[in-house]
């Protein structure tokens, strides 16, 4: 007998949808659906629309099946009360409690996780077709192991093996919303030229460069500061485009890598994540940004170096893979 459930993976500027077979041992996506998230005015009418386009799919296909059951992966901190969860997204005026969501919708059971606990479910999923080895190291069994994720912001979580159900349990963190450490007379005038520019009346996080914005002010630093603004105006995406091509570019997806590297470097350290690093999120699909100078700066430490060096790095190219781990996270916290 099929099981379906509902997955759901919010971020800052994608919501994805996606019916979930889970009868097998790993869960299958067998419909889904992609929406703009700053574009969501009702996030229930569009859980409930989901919901129905779902049910006609499963009818069409013979089934017969009442789908109650949903977990929803969001970007931002989730709090859990005694009786409920509630989210608060950090990149989208959004915010949903899993009461509301009862109460709005055909939905009897639902559990809320913050959208890197799901990617980090998620790692007990991958297959080879799903990442890129940019570091293949030295297999660690049941080591701990830790998840770094840059796109619309800066995602972080810890993953521990639990003996008794044999799979990685993720730990929510919000460490990419840490200071930043700047090394370079340089990288203090980038700090201060983003602070301006983003208005912000404290220090400078990890985030504020290792997401879609920030790479849009350093872009606009390097501009104004090395070519007097004679370079064209890109966006994130048009930064990462493999196709496009320009000097301040260059300088940019540079600084950019450096500084993600040294992220990854100090959460791994942090975490002494030696069974692996995953890395994910947005940027993760543009595998050409990651060349061997991610790992060269990733491995630079006086006293660790070799330590770095056996570690397997992953990059994750599978988009839906989030939606996966929602799903699978479902099981793990007993929600079906």
């Amino acid at each position: 007998m099929a099981n379906y459930v509902l997955a759901a993976d919010i971020g800052g500027t994608n919501a994805n949808f996606a019916l979930v077979n889970i009868s097998k041992t790993k869960p299958r996506i067998i419909f889904d659906r992609h929406y703009k998230t700053q574009q969501v005015k009702n996030f229930y009418a569009l859980t409930n629309n989901f919901i129905d386009e779902s049910m006609l799919f499963l009818k069409r296909k013979g089934l017969k099946f009442t789908l109650s059951r949903a977990c929803f992966s969001i970007a931002g901190p989730v709090v859990n009360k005694k009786d409920y969860q509630t989210v608060s997204m950090i990149n989208a005026d959004i915010t949903i409690d899993t009461r509301k969501i009862i109460r709005n919708t055909r939905l009897k059971k639902v559990l809320i996780i913050n959208d890197f606990i799901s990617l980090s479910y998620a790692t007990n999923l991958l297959s080879k077709k799903d990442y890129v080895i940019l570091s293949k190291g030295m297999k660690t069994f049941n080591a701990t192991k830790c998840v770094v994720g840059a796109g619309t912001g800066l995602g972080k979580s810890i993953l521990f093996y639990n003996s008794l159900q044999n799979n990685y349990i993720p730990l929510p963190s919000e460490g990419g919303h840490g200071d930043m450490p700047l090394l370079t007379d340089e990288e203090l005038k980038i700090a201060a030229y983003i602070k301006k520019k983003a208005k912000l009346k404290h220090q400078i996080s990890y985030e504020d460069i290792l997401s879609g914005r920030g790479i849009e002010h350093l872009y606009a630093y390097y501009n104004e500061t090395y070519f007097n603004d004679s370079c064209p105006v890109l966006n994130s995406y048009q930064i990462t485009s493999k196709s496009i091509k320009n000097p301040c570019k260059t300088m940019t997806i540079k600084k950019f890598i450096e500084i993600y590297a040294r992220c990854c470097r100090n959460f791994v350290l942090d975490t002494l994540a030696v069974g692996g690093l995953y890395i994910a999120g947005g940027f993760a699909k543009n595998t050409w940004m990651f060349s061997s100078s991610f790992i060269k700066e990733f491995t630079k430490n006086n006293q660790y170096k070799s330590l770095l060096e056996q570690i397997p790095v992953y990059l994750i190219t599978n988009y839906n893979i989030s939606l996966l781990g929602a799903a699978y996270a479902l099981k793990a916290n007993k929600t079906v």
